[in-house]
């Protein structure tokens, strides 16, 4: 090997910190089609009216930095079908 990665190097590391931090603050603005501060994000009256442990599950779930696991729960498992077999 000619280079080596080391991911415990503060180096390394203190990109991805500094994107997930970038990402952990950023919600996705369908309207305007991009990413906004969580600061920004209106919180429906509904959810304000439950208190604050309500508002943050609000805005905890409308994070980019948790928006792939969220479209994961969403997928249905698909049936592989091996070829030549005739089973799934």
């Amino acid at each position: 090997w000619n280079k080596e990665v080391n991911t415990t190097d503060p180096k390394y590391y203190k990109w991805t910190q500094w994107i997930f931090k970038r990402l952990y603050g950023t919600w996705f603005d369908e309207d305007q089609q991009k990413g906004r501060p969580i600061e920004e994000l209106p919180i429906p009256a509904d959810v304000e009216a439950k208190g604050k442990e309500e508002v943050r599950k609000y805005k905890d779930g409308k994070r980019l930095a948790y928006y792939a696991d969220r479209s994961l729960e969403r997928r249905q498992p698909r049936k592989v079908r091996h070829q030549g077999s005739g089973t799934p």
